[in-house]
């Protein structure tokens, strides 16, 4: 539209400078009017065909502007769709990432895991060489433990005695209350178990998960101890412990320092002497 103005300017200028009386003198009035008339309709064929020509060049110009945008609006929903592409690539591989740091994980747990098994039965191979030797060492095996841990039993609970009075061997562990054996043989276990006033005891030897003795130990009104024994042939490394056998619900122990304990024992018979 500003060519348009420019070229209309350029014309008025056209026609004002043909529109000048001319200074011929011998020309007539009708002449002159007759000049000006077909210069006015020169001009205005000539206005016409430029009017046309500029609407003609605004057209193209329109049509390469649609076309232009029409290819922006093209690339832009190209770039749109692979943007699109990109994200979701780049979701993927962040989802890969984060499968294979899961993965890893789980790898080095693995590997934990297998260490320490691989610890684990490093440190069973070493007890078992350590009690190997000791029994090539020792002549007798004695335990005397006393003192309960807890004064009420659940159904299968190891009874533990803290108070170690006597460890030739170092089999009984007061922590777990489990007695290991250090050499293969014949042993001879016994438990005496005290109760409170109207409460039940209810105690069993156990190797190695397998029952070798029962007691139970009725509730009354006065405190009362009772006692068994068990003879086992235990091989290195297998344990001997006491649980409660689950008689009466609750299985309940006492010991008063001064008057009555709860103790148990274990000893290797030597077969030299039967």
């Amino acid at each position: 539209m500003r060519a348009i103005e420019c070229v209309l300017v350029v014309a008025c200028a056209l026609l004002r400078a043909h529109a000048a009386e001319p200074s011929c003198p011998v020309c007539s009035k009708y002449h002159y009017e007759e000049m000006l008339l077909e210069r006015m309709i020169r001009n205005e064929i000539k206005w016409e065909q430029i009017v046309n020509d500029m609407k003609s060049i605004n057209d193209k110009v329109n049509s390469a502007l649609d076309d232009a945008s029409v290819k922006i609006e093209q690339m832009t929903s190209r770039l749109e769709k692979q943007n699109q592409v990109v994200d979701e690539a780049s979701g993927k591989i962040q989802n890969l990432t984060l499968g294979l740091d899961k993965q890893k994980g789980v790898v080095y747990a693995a590997s934990v895991k297998i260490e320490n098994l691989t610890l684990g039965l490093e440190k069973q191979k070493l007890d078992m060489d350590l009690i190997t030797l000791r029994s090539q060492n020792l002549t007798n095996v004695l335990f005397f433990a006393r003192t309960p841990k807890d004064a009420a039993l659940k159904n299968n609970q190891i009874a533990i005695f803290n108070t170690v009075v006597l460890n030739t061997g170092q089999g009984y562990a007061s922590d777990t209350g489990k007695f290991t054996a250090p050499v293969s043989g014949i042993y001879m276990f016994a438990v005496q178990y005290c109760t409170p006033v109207n409460e039940w005891g209810c105690l069993g030897i156990v190797k190695n998960g397998t029952t070798l003795q029962n007691s139970v130990n009725p509730a009354g009104s006065n405190y009362a101890c009772s006692s068994m024994q068990a003879f086992a042939t235990v091989a290195v490394g297998e344990q001997v412990w006491v649980r409660s056998n689950g008689w009466d619900g609750n299985c309940y122990l006492y010991e008063h320092s001064g008057q009555v304990w709860s103790s148990f024992p274990g000893i290797h018979i030597p077969n030299d002497s039967w």
